[in-house]
């Protein structure tokens, strides 16, 4: 178990860096707060591409009309709206909430073959003496390695997952 002392103060990267020496082969990387369907996740196991997350082709809206920014995906193709989706890979991310700009909000899924988990790794150790390391977050990381020629597959889900913040959100996971 690894545990970030200063997690108040720091994005996900830093949290990611402090696990780094368990990446090593297939990995699994996912948010603490995200509940899916199995199915979700076991389509990323399923899949031999180094690196594969799962988007949701809905991105969620504040009801309040604030729309605080969210971890969005462009996908190289239109995103497809198939029984089964094609190979559709990313064209970039960023936390923003210029929806209009992308095609899907990242679930907080990332599925890692051994080479995946080895340009991760990469990532983190270049990237740890930047100034503003503490502060990114994993969409930092997915937009970087895509910019440097990695392959990132996307696979595409309508709903079927959640994220618990606090007791109302554990409450309503009941309807997924």
């Amino acid at each position: 178990r690894i545990d970030n002392g200063a997690w108040a103060t720091t994005g996900e990267a830093a949290s990611l860096a402090l696990a780094a020496d368990a990446l090593e082969g297939p990995s699994l990387i996912a948010f603490g707060d995200i509940l899916c369907r199995r199915h979700v996740l076991q389509s990323l196991l399923d899949d031999d591409a180094d690196l594969v997350i799962a988007a949701d082709r809905n991105i969620r809206r504040d009801g309040d009309g604030r729309d605080r920014p969210r971890d969005l995906v462009k996908l190289h193709e239109p995103p497809p709206h198939a029984f089964l989706d094609g190979d559709v890979t990313m064209a970039g991310a960023a936390f923003s909430n210029a929806f209009a700009g992308f095609d899907a909000e990242w679930i907080g899924l990332l599925k890692c073959s051994p080479r995946g988990s080895e340009a991760v790794r990469g990532w983190l150790a270049a990237q740890a003496g930047r100034g503003d390391f503490a502060q990114l977050g994993i969409i930092d990381l997915l937009a970087a390695l895509q910019a440097e020629g990695h392959r990132i597959k996307v696979h595409l889900v309508s709903g079927d997952w959640t994220t618990i913040e606090d007791a109302i959100d554990l409450a309503e996971a009941g309807n997924l």
